[in-house]
């Protein structure tokens, strides 16, 4: 009687280890925004960026930059763009674009010291007067050749520092020590706004 027992329970065990029948599947991790970080921007984006042009001669050149952290699908790399006063009322969404940083390969989340370096040279942009300006970064997948904008609204993400052009050398016509923010235009056009006018004020 007990090997009798012995055998239905050998036979129940190998019953129960037939209801396994595949491996679980994983599904691939989707793509998300690039996110650029403030804490490591730089310069740092709560002080105003006095771009003194009787300094320029020693130092020509000004780099905005920040870590960025992305979940980006094979082949998709993360590029940057840097806008002068985006916003400024006008044809386009900022009045100056520079293209200089190379793009990401792609990357996961968990990626740390991925960064974007976006530089300016003052001297390159005349049409940046004297007076209160922005300096805007911004991190997409892909941008549209023909307007400079993220190709998808919802994919991007950007960090805005505050600029003073100034001279030094020239108190009068260029002051540097007369900081007055508030005097500064609050622009309101973005890459989201053009869109929506070229869409026949369509959101």
């Amino acid at each position: 009687m007990a090997r009798a027992s012995l055998g239905l329970f050998a036979v129940v065990m190998s019953t129960s280890a037939c209801l396994v029948t595949s491996m679980p599947q994983h599904e691939e991790p989707t793509q998300t925004p690039p996110q650029l970080i403030l804490a490591t921007a730089d310069p740092d984006p709560r002080r105003v960026v006095v771009v003194d042009s009787a300094d320029l001669k020693i130092k020509n050149t000004l780099h905005f930059a920040a870590d960025v952290m992305s979940q980006d699908d094979p082949g998709s790399t993360v590029e940057f763009r840097l806008y002068l006063d985006y916003g400024v009322p006008g044809p386009d969404p900022f009045r100056v674009v520079i293209d200089r940083a190379a793009p990401l390969d792609p990357g996961v989340i968990t990626d740390t010291g991925r960064r974007g370096v976006e530089p300016w040279t003052p001297d390159s942009t005349p049409q940046i007067l004297p007076g209160c300006h922005t300096a805007t970064l911004m991190a997409s997948h892909e941008f549209d050749r023909a307007t400079a904008c993220p190709k998808d609204p919802d994919d991007y993400s950007l960090i805005t520092w505050q600029i003073l052009r100034c001279d030094s050398s020239k108190p009068d016509e260029a002051p540097c020590d007369q900081m007055v923010l508030d005097e500064c235009l609050t622009w309101t056009r973005t890459c989201a706004s053009a869109a929506a006018e070229a869409d026949g004020g369509l959101p």
